[in-house]
Order: C-alpha cells, then structure tokens, then sequence
C-alpha cells in the first residue's frame, strides 16, 4: 500500500499535470515481489512487479541501489521469458546504477547474470570479459558462495566454447568451495557440473562417481530436480556402456520426477533418449510411442533443434522397420526445423547488424550536430565582428560631423577615439593569436592522424604479404601434384602472388620511412597458446612448400589481456623469419608457456642462427642481418623493430639466442591476465 500524499502534493499534482512523486517504500515492496515471484518460476509477473517498482521510483535519483535492483530482477524475468535483448539492456543498466551505488557484490552477481545473457548471444569475448570481472571481485572478497558461483560459471563457460580441459579445474575449485558450505542441494548442483566436464572429457568412470554421489544428495534432501538430472547423465553413461536395462530405468524415473514438476523441456528430452535406447537395444517397436511423444512435446515446447533431433531419430527407427515413407516425411519434418534454425540465427546476425548501423547512425548525427553548432558559433563570430566594424564606422562618423563645427571638441574626439581603436586593436591581435593557436593544434592533430595512417598502411603490407606466401607454398603443392589439370593455370596463380608479394614489399619500402612507433593498444581477454596456434597452422603451406616442419606445443594455459592483432603481427613475424632462413628438411617449433607471473612464447628454427654481429643491430630499423632468406625471400629490416615494440608496449620482453647445436631461438614474454595470478 502507498502512503497518501499530503495536501501541498495533492494541490500541486492539480496544477501541474504529468508530475509523479517518487515513493521508495513502495517500490522496495514491488522489489520484493518481484524476487518471491522468480524464485516461484512466475517469469511475467517478476518482470511486472519489478516495473512497477520503477515507475513507484519515477526520476527519483537518489535510491540508485533500489533502481539497481529493479532492473536486475526485470532483466532476468526479460531473459527467463526469452526475450534476451531486452535482458540485456536491463541488466547493463543496472550495473550501471550498481557502480553508481559503489556495491561490489552486487556488481559481481549482476556480472554473472549478464554473462548468461552474453553466451546466449554468442558474444564469447564479451560473456568472458564479465565473468573474470566478478571473478575477481569475489576472490578480492573472500566470499565462498560468489567464489563457487563464478568457478562454476567459467568451467561453464569454456565448457560451452569446447574446452573442457580448461573448464575442469574451474568446476573442480567450485565444487571443493561447495563442500565447505552447508548447503547440500548447491553442491549437488555443481557436482552435476563437475560430471558433465568429465563426460566431456572421456573420463565416463570418474563421471559416474561424481553423478552418484550427487544422486544420494538430492535423493536425502528430497530434490527431484536435482534427481531428474543427475538420472539422466547416469542413464547416458549406462547407455553408452552397453547397459540398456540401466539406462532405460535411469531414464524412466527422471521422466516421472520431470512430468511431476510439469517441465516439458525435460519430458522431451527424456522421451526421445528412452526411444533411442530401445532402438539401441533392438527393441525398436517399442520406439516408435516414446519418440512420437518426444516430437509432440517438441512441437509445443516450440524447438526446433530438440524436434529436429526427434525427427532424424524417429526417422532411423522406421527406417529399421521398413517403412521408407514414413521414414521419408521424418527426414523432411527434420530439414524444416534445421530451416527454422537456420533462419533464427540469420535474423540474429540481422538483428545485430541492424543494432551496429544504428549505433553508426547515432554517432554520425552526433558528428553532425556538433559541426552545426561550431557552424553556429562561427557565424556569430562573424556577426559579432560586423557589429563592431559598423559601430566604428558610426564613430568615425560622427568624430567627422563634430570636427567640422568646433575643432578643439574634433581633437579631443579623435584622440578618444584613438585610444579606443588601440583597445580594439589589441583585442583583435589577441583573437587573430588565439586563431592561430587553434590552427597550429589542429595541423598538430592532422600530423598524428596522418602518421597512424601510414603505421596502418605499412603494418597491414606487412600481414599481406605472410598470406601471399601461404598462397604461394599451396600453390607450389598444387602444381607439384597436379596430373590432368591444366599446370598452366596454376603457375600463373603462382606468378600473380610472387608479382603481388613484390608489389607489396615495394609499397613498405616507400613507407618505411614515415613509420611511427607510437602504438595504440586495445586489449581484450585471450590466449597466447591460441594465437601462436592460430599464426602456426597460417604458415603452415609455405613450411611445406620448403620441406619443412613447423610444429607448436602449448606447454599450459596462457590467459593475457592483449591487443591480439598486435601479438599477432609479433607472432607471424617471428614464425616467418624462422622460416625465411630455414634450410629444407629442417624443423621449426612454436612453444609457449607460463613462468611465475608471465606467459612466454618461443620460437626455435635449426637455421644457421644469429653471428655476433647480428646481436647489436638484431632490433633496431631496417637492419640487414648475416644470414640471407634460403628461398631467396625479401627482407625489408622492419620486422623484429616492430615485434619488439609491440611487446613491449604490453608490459613484456623480446630476446633472442643461438641453439647450442644450431639455429635461433626467439623468445618475448607477456604479463599473465590477473585471473591467473589470483589463482597462483
């Protein structure tokens, strides 16, 4: 119940329509509301009673937290009822208000919801990017529950991206925080987790005990939700093994708990396993009611990727029955929701695009009425000149009408007017100085707008030409093996990319000369074992068009937040170069690691390696080194100056050293991301 307004509030709501009083009691309530309503799976009416907690707010700006709090609840009823866009929205604007408020825990907890919404949309880099954010807070904290929450959330994140490797040691530190809380149906839950990173991984025996021990948990504490799932992975455990009997009881009894709870995206799920181990196991009459209910549930659910898996498996079993027809409109009723995917995701890419142009749009109009209001201050420059002009041409004027009746009062007018033709002359000096001042800052800012251009231009001539020699060694191979095709074609191609390649190494040496080393950073969240791989497999076809063996080795994970285009460049350099001054038949290897505090990547070639001389001029621009490319590539010097720069201009070091039996070893360091270090 609202509080009633007093008698001056009444009157001035009379006379001024539209005014809405703020009344944070009331809205507290609705906030209340709104969590009992989550918690009770009443998606809509959380989401109405946390909007009917902002509009009790109206403008009130002074209860941020409280405003916090009611768009993190709106954005997860937005979420839970699918409508993701909206969630997202919700849910930054209440971080906002939550960093407004300066509340670290409840900054972490909205992280971690965003980072659900984040992965629903496939935008990885951003998903990670919050998570290690409130990763971190919580470590900072020392709180266990928000510690286990985020360890489980990553292991759940590189789990989704197809790293169960990385995700285990995540899912293994929650559960352990779990143990040491009392709270039996939570651990349960991550448990399950833990299990399902092991089933990824191969591990199924070591699944099979975690799932067990999860199982007596939520059997003692009586949570059938917890029960369904933990039968499920048992029952796909036993099913792979061969235990069709112990699969199928698995599965039933997670059915009976998942129709008892009413949650038909189980029942689906549920339905369409117990049909497939029936098949499995040679009961494929038995099949065919449990996946016709698997599709109908699928059909009401509205999902297309669950009714496409019932269609392919119901389309298997009266295949096996000997009946293609029915077999047949399966397949095509199959086809039709893969469309149906297929079409949703391309109306998310639509979707964002659509949101990018906007925000393009948006900061065009911006541009533009900035340029109109300096447009706008200029012409009032303008007229504001012309008024003074005219003014002095008045008095001028009139000094000439008085001169011509008394001459003393002429003398006295014109030296006044002397004196104030000096002011004014001074003030105009003192705007002509400003204007060139002005003019000189924005020649300055033409200058360094000029010179990242030309660092642009040289460094992207410097990515294109690793590329052309990776056309150029797949074009040698495809020449070489080549039998009825016409060799012919192909050596053109091989000719166009040497004749592109030399066009290329021509426009870097031109602008070589106005390279800059001022470097602009924008760092993101990555690891340096993924782009050294990334660089490794690029080169890969010109290794082979020099019998050569280019291999890497990731030796641990390497978390860092870099520039990645920039370690790209430093990576891609040094493979190249190791490559250029190889012999055929030789091996080169791209490693990295972790040591202490940083992450390390090496690169080793069996080349004729670096001589003395070579050490003091190795990095520095345009140096020509001893050794000479075996394949008579070009050099243009630039290479290692640049790598070195990028290096350390993310907070590492580039050395470099001769093998004892033979070639070069280049090695540069990154500092770890801060979520390894926490981690030690």
């Amino acid at each position: 119940m609202t509080r009633p307004l007093p008698v001056f509030a009444l009157l001035w709501l009379a006379l001024v329509p539209g005014t809405v009083f703020a009344d944070p009691a009331a809205a507290e309530q609705q906030r209340l509301e709104a969590r009992e309503r989550f918690y009770a799976d009443d998606y809509a009416g959380t989401r109405a009673s946390a909007l009917a907690g902002l509009q009790e707010l109206g403008d009130d700006e002074s209860s941020p937290l409280l405003r916090a709090g009611l768009l993190q609840w709106a954005g997860l009823g937005a979420n839970a009822l699918g409508d993701v866009t909206t969630a997202q929205s919700d849910l930054e604007a209440s971080l906002r208000f939550y960093r407004q408020a300066g509340n670290p825990r409840a900054i972490a907890a909205v992280l971690n919801d965003l980072a659900a919404v984040y992965g629903q949309q496939s935008n990885r880099t951003q998903q990670l990017a919050v998570l290690v954010e409130a990763h971190r807070i919580f470590e900072e904290r020392g709180e266990t529950r928000g510690r286990a929450a985020l360890a489980n959330s990553l292991g759940n994140y590189y789990a989704e991206v197809g790293e169960p490797a990385k995700a285990l040691p995540f899912h293994e530190q929650s559960v352990a925080l779990r143990r040491t809380m009392d709270d039996v149906i939570y651990l349960a839950d991550g448990l399950q987790n833990l299990g399902v990173t092991l089933r990824d991984l191969k591990r199924d025996p070591e699944a099979r005990v975690v799932f067990e021990e999860a199982l007596k948990i939520s059997r003692e504490a009586g949570d059938e939700e917890g029960l369904a799932g933990c039968l499920t992975n048992l029952g796909a455990i036993a099913g792979d093994e061969g235990k069709f009997d112990e699969a199928l009881a698995c599965y039933q009894e997670a059915l009976r708990y998942d129709e008892a709870d009413g949650y038909k995206s189980g029942q689906a799920i549920l339905t369409r396993n117990i049909g497939t181990t029936l098949h499995r196991a040679g009961r494929t009459g038995e099949a065919v009611p449990w996946l016709d209910r698997a599709v109908a549930l699928s059909v009401e659910l509205d999902d297309p990727e669950r009714l496409a898996s019932a269609h392919l498996e119901r389309a298997a079993v009266h295949e096996a029955l000997g009946e293609p027809a029915a077999a047949v409109t399966d397949l095509r009723a199959a086809m039709n929701a893969k469309d149906r995917l297929a079409e949703a995701a391309r109306s998310r890419s639509l979707l964002e695009l659509q949101s990018k142009f906007e925000t393009l749009e948006k900061e065009r109009q911006i541009e533009r009425l900035e340029h109109e209001a300096t447009e706008r201050k200029l012409a009032l420059t303008r007229t504001e000149s012309a008024r003074l002009a005219a003014e002095q041409a008045h008095s001028l004027e009139q000094a000439r009408r008085q001169t011509a009746w008394i001459v003393a009062a002429a003398v006295a007018l014109v030296a006044g007017l002397l004196i104030v033709l000096f002011f004014l002359q001074r003030r105009t000096s003192r705007r002509l100085a400003r204007a060139l001042s002005e003019l000189s800052a924005a020649n300055r800012e033409l200058q360094g707008l000029y010179q990242r251009k030309s660092e642009w231009l040289s460094f992207a001539v410097h990515e294109l030409r690793s590329p052309l020699f990776g056309i150029d060694g797949l074009c040698a191979e495809y020449e070489a093996g080549l039998a009825d095709a016409p060799k012919t074609t192909v050596s053109q191609i091989r000719q166009t990319a040497q004749r592109m390649r030399s066009e290329l190494d021509a426009w870097l040496e031109t602008e070589r000369r106005e390279q800059d080393s001022t470097l602009v950073l924008q760092k993101s969240a990555a690891d340096l074992g993924t782009l050294t791989a990334e660089v490794v497999e690029r080169h890969q076809a010109g290794a082979r068009a020099k019998q050569i063996a280019l291999s890497f080795l990731a030796e641990a994970p390497t978390p860092v937040s870099v520039d990645a285009r920039r370690i790209h460049e430093v990576i891609d350099n040094l493979v190249s170069n190791a490559l250029k001054f190889s012999p055929p038949n030789r091996r080169v290897t791209a490693r990295t690691g972790v040591a202490g505090n940083t992450a390390w990547c090496c690169i080793e070639d069996e080349g004729p390696g670096l001589q003395e001389a070579d050490f003091k001029t190795l990095f520095e621009p345009f140096a020509a080194l001893s050794a000479k490319p075996t394949a008579g590539e070009s050099s243009t010097g630039l290479g290692l100056h640049g790598a070195r720069q990028r290096v350390e201009a993310h907070g590492g070091e580039l050395t470099a050293e001769n093998r004892p039996d033979g070639g070069a070893v280049f090695r540069f360091t990154l500092p770890l991301a801060d979520m390894i270090v926490a981690h030690g």
